[in-house]
């Protein structure tokens, strides 16, 4: 999956302090039949899909590192969103294929493919608040307060 431009990603009111789960790793793959991790932008709204089998053994899975795949609008309220969250990641790519080791300034940057990325959850609870970029939105904004996800965008 190509890098989506002007995406972005940062929780900006949570409740981290208190959820250690919040956060996850996993690696993106662009559907549920891809058998190869693909490229992901930032704040790309995901589900997870299976563990992850724990590199370097066979038959052993990650107990917290998952298969994470786009969301889409069939997603119920009881299935929980993550979004890509590549505010900390130490190594990102940018749409030209050049890699970065960076520590700032990683709004809008993707997860390189077959990278594990940080996935965290967003809370539908009326007091988080997270900040997405233009990209994230595949359609037109209007008056309308409540947007749907389709494709792992908004």
């Amino acid at each position: 999956m190509a890098y989506i431009a002007s995406t972005a990603f940062e929780p900006r009111i949570t409740n981290n302090e208190f959820n250690d789960l919040c956060n996850i790793a996993g690696k993106f793959y662009s559907t549920s039949a891809a058998s190869d991790p693909s490229d992901c932008s930032a704040g790309l709204l995901c589900t997870k899909e299976a563990l992850l089998p724990a590199e370097g053994f066979s038959g052993v899975y990650n107990e917290n590192t998952w298969k994470m795949i786009p969301a889409a609008s069939a997603a119920t309220v009881g299935t929980p969103i993550y979004a890509c969250n590549t505010y900390d990641t130490q190594l990102v790519t940018s749409a030209d294929g050049n890699n970065w080791f960076v520590g700032t300034r990683t709004l809008g940057l993707g997860v390189p493919a077959d990278r594990y990325g940080t996935f965290t959850v967003i809370d539908f609870d009326g007091k988080s608040h997270y900040r997405f970029g233009v990209g994230n939105i595949s359609g037109t904004l209007s008056t309308n307060p409540g947007l749907t996800i389709e494709d792992g965008m908004l």
